[in-house]
């Protein structure tokens, strides 16, 4: 530690070892996954007083300000694949150091996001900073690498890195339910990059009835959430819930369209943000598949620009269909019985191997 008058802003006590310490340094930080220029906000760059180690903080909510324990295990219990980004530490940040904190670790998935004065908690968790310059966030890379149809060899591809790297997370003992293109990052060896989230869940928090379960604040993302999580009817997130979001992702990979947005959707614009989330509101109250064999009423074929989806599902391998019906078609609501096991990252991996669309991918 330099030799000089410490104050309240410039140390951070850990919340897990006892002794440790993190001095401010002069430098701060965007999010190193952010593309260039867009940062959410900016980090104070802290450095271990005993052993040097330099990290980055993204704050926490303020729920969570009283979970001091639910996330001290959650970080000590990290999963064992190496491709998902996780916090080393968790920091007790004073009132000074939290206004110079202006990244946090949930996303917010929402056109009424709070600003970062209205986000209030003194924790934070901190990660090592990495140099993310080798990918490039999924969302990005999706913009130059050709139409989104399971018959771009690219898309395929980039489809199962991220169904790989699933299928290693779940292996581990965790469970995603984080599915937005922002928080993938694709390398250009064909390797991804799981960004933190608090949807990423151990087996031991599964089995709990947790927040870190929960739709919270905005936290999970609309577009390839499981609707009855929108509607009440789910409470906790689960295995389920993630390979739902997994069917409805890969379905809007491989067709440019998302899996309920047929004749029932007509008039809802998706133009900027504010329209995107009145739609998507919207849009978990239609579920029904616009390709459901027995159940026409939101199929599609009424405009020019749908035509070209629906060549693609006629042209596309039966096996794989039948995979996109068993997960998107919703049971009815109040029907009795358990849900039907949805595919996993197996499942589609061997699906895609067998329909001759990847060699070796499993």
């Amino acid at each position: 530690m330099r030799n000089r008058y410490y104050g309240p802003e410039d140390l951070a006590f850990s919340a897990m070892y006892g002794g440790a310490v993190y001095e401010r340094s002069e430098n701060t930080v965007p999010d190193p996954f952010s593309p260039p220029g867009e940062s959410p906000g900016e980090s104070p760059m802290m450095v271990n007083v005993l052993t040097g180690e330099t990290m980055f903080l993204r704050r926490l909510n303020a729920a969570a300000s009283q979970e001091v324990e639910l996330y001290r295990l959650r970080i000590l219990e990290k999963p064992s694949f190496d491709g998902v980004f996780w916090p080393i530490d968790l920091m007790i940040l004073s009132p000074e150091l939290q206004a110079k904190c202006t990244l946090f670790a949930d996303n917010q998935y929402t056109d009424q996001t709070l600003p970062p004065q209205a986000r209030q908690g003194e924790l934070a968790a901190a990660f090592i900073y990495r140099d993310m310059s080798a990918y490039e966030r999924f969302d990005r890379w999706l913009s130059h690498a050709g139409p989104l149809s399971w018959e771009n060899a690219a898309v395929v591809t980039a489809s199962a890195a991220i169904l790989r790297a699933l299928n290693r997370l779940n292996r581990s003992g965790f469970t995603l339910n984080d599915f937005h293109f922002s928080r993938f990052f694709y390398s250009g060896s064909g390797r991804i990059m799981l960004d933190y989230s608090t949807l990423i869940n151990s087996r031991r928090e599964m089995t709990r009835r947790t927040m870190l379960r929960t739709n919270f604040e905005n936290n999970y993302p609309m577009e390839f959430g499981h609707p009855r999580v929108f509607d009440g009817s789910l409470k906790y997130l689960s295995v389920q819930t993630q390979n739902y979001s997994l069917a409805a992702m890969l379905f809007y990979l491989f067709f440019g369209r998302y899996a309920y947005d047929g004749r029932l959707m007509t008039g809802y614009a998706d133009t900027d943000l504010l329209s995107h989330y009145v739609k998507f509101r919207q849009y978990h109250k239609m579920t029904f598949f616009i390709f459901d064999p027995n159940d026409h009423r939101n199929s599609i074929g009424t405009f020019s620009d749908e035509e070209r989806v629906i060549q693609l599902w006629n042209r596309c391998p039966e096996a794989l269909r039948r995979r996109f019906c068993d997960a998107l078609v919703l049971p009815a609501e109040g029907a009795s019985g358990s849900s039907p096991s949805l595919p996993t990252p197996t499942d589609w991996l061997s699906t895609l191997e067998q329909c001759g669309l990847l060699r070796g991918a499993l």
